[in-house]
């Protein structure tokens, strides 16, 4: 199944909230009535044991980003602290990687959920960076990769479904009206079907 997430702020300064139940379903949560939130994603540059301490308490799953983070062991010591409360966001923009270069060199560190965000394309509207996607994906192996940069409509939505993602974060599309619930709810009852 395919999820999407709202993000109602820039990447690493806002929360991302759940607007489908298929990852909080395959995490062991209860089912939801359609359009209630399953999950909070909060995403606000957290980097170290002490910013996170306040909102796990709250059941929001925190993002941390790796651009975020100074050292590979500063997510170590977050995921021994916190586990799978946590979601890792892998970082890149026009240059490549941005965070500790150990993150992303091995995948044995990333937890069962995590996103491939294009900082670069965020707001943009260039469309996902498909290929960067794909190679996340498969390095990933079982772990659910949601999309997040440049998401511009449901094509692009059906383009990272097709690269692997298992969700997507989407906001600017949203804002500006380029993606309806009624196309929402029409893409996700697709992606349903074909799972059927």
């Amino acid at each position: 199944r395919f999820a999407i997430r709202q993000s109602l702020d820039r990447p690493h300064g806002g929360e991302i909230l759940t607007l489908d139940d298929a990852e909080h379903d395959r995490h062991g949560g209860a089912r939801r009535q359609p359009g209630h939130i399953a999950a909070l994603w909060i995403d606000a540059g957290f980097s170290n044991v002490s910013d996170c301490a306040f909102w796990l308490p709250l059941g929001a799953t925190l993002v941390i980003g790796t651009e975020s983070l100074s050292f590979a062991e500063d997510w170590q010591e977050l995921r021994a602290t916190f586990g799978e409360g946590l979601m890792l966001s892998l970082d890149f923009d026009a240059e490549g990687q941005r965070g500790p270069a150990g993150l992303f060199a091995e995948p044995a560190h990333w937890p069962e959920r995590i996103i491939a965000m294009s900082l670069d394309r965020v707001g943009t509207g260039d469309g996902p960076d498909l290929e960067l996607l794909r190679g996340v994906v498969e390095r990933a192996g079982t772990r659910s990769v949601y999309a997040s940069g440049g998401m511009r409509d449901i094509g692009d939505l059906e383009a990272a479904a097709e690269a692997g993602a298992g969700g997507a974060v989407i906001a600017t599309a949203l804002h500006r009206g380029a993606v309806t619930q009624s196309e929402i709810a029409a893409f996700l009852q697709r992606r349903r079907s074909r799972s059927d």
